[in-house]
């Protein structure tokens, strides 16, 4: 019989939490609201996407994308993890010694430094190991709660008798600002007529795409307790070299700045 490494052993999940921010915003809601905007091309691609609402930490979200309404945000990216930590501790059987690790990631934090996973500790001063040892993923991408995962994995391989808590959040309209006062066309219709910048089209699909939450996961090696397990888990990707450029975003870096777009 084949024995399994350690390494490749499944999860326990003992505690899943997720936050997220005000009220759901509705698609038709952002259609409406920047309807004067969209070519016909472009806002029936919007209404197709799948997405039927979305959470967002912007107040009245329709009104401050079309430049109606002022910024306000209802809470932050660190307010999001704090609630879905808190409540994935409260749901839990397990004392704050046992915790070992807290790995947090996010690619919308409040500010860059100092960084959310410290941000995370000091707002659960009393409920965290103060000597746990912590991780912090900021701006990996789409794929950093896997990588948080296989992380963790190794932690618990290593630590048996420990578990990690793991935060992902993510606010990507606190990143958005107001569209641009102009027609917007869809991909199809700006190839048709001989192209033209793409970036507004971007943009805009990506107001109607994305929305803002968090979910916060308790895991340690199956056992009593344990709500269920998953794993092992296989990498598809970093195998070889050239997979470092399987998603690249060249803006902000010193090879090309981005000041007045930044963040």
């Amino acid at each position: 019989m084949l024995a399994i490494p350690s390494a490749a052993r499944p999860l326990g999940a003992f505690a899943i939490a997720t936050a997220v921010p005000g009220a759901p915003v509705a698609t038709l809601e952002l259609a409406a609201a920047l309807g004067e905007w969209l070519s016909d091309g472009l806002k029936a691609q919007l209404l197709q996407l799948g997405v039927r609402q979305r959470h967002s930490f912007i107040e009245d979200l329709p009104r401050y994308l079309a430049g109606r309404a002022p910024r306000r945000l209802t809470t932050t990216s660190t307010g999001l993890a704090e609630q879905a930590a808190g409540a994935c501790l409260d749901a839990a059987d397990a004392g704050r010694e046992a915790i070992g690790l807290v790995i947090t990631a996010t690619n919308a934090a409040d500010r860059p430094v100092p960084c959310l996973g410290y941000e995370l500790m000091a707002r659960l001063a009393g409920r965290l190991r103060r000597d746990a040892n912590v991780v912090n993923m900021q701006n990996q991408g789409c794929s950093a709660l896997l990588k948080a995962l296989d992380i963790a994995r190794s932690h618990v391989a290593a630590h048996p008798r420990q578990l990690v808590l793991v935060v992902v959040t993510e606010g990507p309209t606190g990143l958005m600002r107001p569209k641009e006062p102009r027609m917007h066309y869809s991909f199809q219709e700006l190839a048709r007529s001989g192209g033209g910048a793409t970036r507004p089209t971007e943009d805009m699909v990506g107001a109607f795409l994305f929305g803002d939450g968090a979910v916060a996961l308790l895991l340690g090696r199956p056992g009593p307790g344990a709500k269920f397990a998953f794993g092992p888990m296989t990498h598809l990707s970093n195998l070889e070299p050239g997979d470092l450029e399987l998603l690249t975003m060249n803006e902000g870096g010193i090879l090309n700045p981005e000041y007045a777009g930044f963040p």
